[in-house]
């Protein structure tokens, strides 16, 4: 039986197919949120990118896990889409969400939180998520995640409140006028994953205080709202996301604060959930 994973985030996906010998084959493509692209793109993407690796292949399962996915047509839009060009997989289609719980808690309850381009948790019962926190999306919310980062420090950028030498660092990483950066966020599109990539200039310069408010302000944020959520469980909350990973130092003191119990904190659920299906 080959399988066929993907791990589908706003920014990117993650692909990983593994043959009948278990070798693994890693794929990566933009990220693949039904909100964000049209089936058609998607579709396009999917003939291109991935169904040469798989064509031929009548014994396949398909795991989808996505960004987007929580909401059962554009789920099920998907799983129309990738049983049509896979006609002899069994195709299931699912939240990133659960894939990150899947990777990271494995067959153990726990709580599970993506911190990448966006943000959300959830309880899991060892097979599947049980409830999951309110999660509005990049202009209501994600707090935590890259978008609601760079969010915070393009605001304090573009009304020239930071630092002289803060304000030259994201002036020549950007390389964009203040117009083009206001033109790119409203009049074009994939305007979170644009916002969420400044979240970068401020991790990579986290040694400054500004930088690390910012990170740890957005932080407490996610973890008040996920305070409320968790109702007291003392189960451990494991993270996964490249925000997560590369702010870990300031996400764990944080964590001790609120006294949440600390589980694992992994760069990208993709190998976890490699294990948790070949075990399976």
């Amino acid at each position: 039986m080959k399988l066929l994973l993907a791990d589908s985030g706003s920014s990117k996906t993650e692909w990983r197919f593994i043959d009948d010998a278990r070798e693994q084959h890693k794929i990566f493509t933009t990220g693949l949120n039904p909100w964000h692209i049209s089936g058609e793109d998607f579709r396009k993407l999917i003939e291109e990118k991935i169904f040469p690796f798989c064509s031929g292949n009548n014994e396949l399962k398909l795991f989808f896990y996505g960004a987007g996915c929580g909401n059962e047509l554009k789920r099920n839009s998907w799983l129309i889409i990738l049983e049509r060009a896979f006609p002899h997989a069994r195709v299931q289609v699912s939240t990133d969400l659960l894939g990150a719980a899947r990777a990271l808690c494995g067959k153990e309850k726990g709580f599970a939180a993506i911190l990448g381009t966006g943000s959300n948790a959830g309880e899991y019962d060892g097979e599947n998520i049980c409830r999951s926190m309110p999660s509005p999306g990049f202009i209501l919310g994600d707090e935590g995640g890259g978008v609601h980062i760079g969010k915070k420090i393009l605001g304090k950028y573009l009304r020239h409140e930071l630092s002289p030498v803060l304000q030259k660092k994201i002036e020549e990483e950007c390389g964009k006028s203040e117009a083009e950066i206001l033109d790119q966020v409203y009049h074009h599109p994939y305007p979170a994953r644009f916002i969420a990539s400044f979240s970068k200039i401020a991790t990579t310069n986290s040694h400054y205080e500004e930088c690390r408010n910012i990170i740890e302000e957005s932080f407490i944020n996610f973890l008040e709202n996920f305070k409320k959520f968790s109702r007291g469980s003392k189960m451990k909350l494991s993270f996964t996301g490249s925000v997560a990973w590369h702010n870990r130092e300031l996400l764990l003191p944080l964590l001790e604060k609120f006294s949440i119990a600390p589980g694992r904190i992994v760069a990208s659920p993709m190998d976890g959930l490699v294990d948790f299906h070949l075990e399976k």
